[in-house]
């Protein structure tokens, strides 16, 4: 286990980087399910709101993830490096609100502020 994050409904998920996976519990620990289509997940956070949506860093790979809470992909972005959008793995994350991210990285010595912009449909 390397990261962990409870939902609204007291929904614990687990993330497994070194099993690229995300294990979901309920409140009492009980197995829920698991989800294996986001690499390695160093980190990860779930926004607020009525509609949460979970943010995790795989940082084997620079990427970054945002999935919804039944496991779907919404979106993916980045890559390893130094330039602003790029990460040097992820080590801590953030989401206060459905399209802000902090990340910090261990590998660049620093924290980005990401704000989303979903694609109009």
């Amino acid at each position: 286990m390397h990261a962990i994050a409870p939902d609204a409904k007291g929904n614990v998920f687990v993330g497994d980087r070194e099993n690229n996976r995300i294990q979901v519990f309920d409140n009492d620990g009980n197995f829920l399910k698991q989800w294996t289509n986001a690499g390695a997940p160093w980190s990860t956070c779930i926004t607020p709101g009525p509609k949460q949506a979970l943010c995790t860093s795989d940082s084997a790979s620079g990427r970054i993830y945002k999935l919804d809470l039944d496991g779907n992909i919404l979106g993916v972005f980045g890559k390893p490096g130094k330039q602003l959008g790029q990460f040097g793995w992820v080590h801590e994350i953030s989401c206060p609100s459905e399209n802000t991210l902090f990340v910090a990285e261990l590998l660049n010595w620093r924290a980005q502020k990401l704000l989303l912009h979903p694609l109009q449909k």
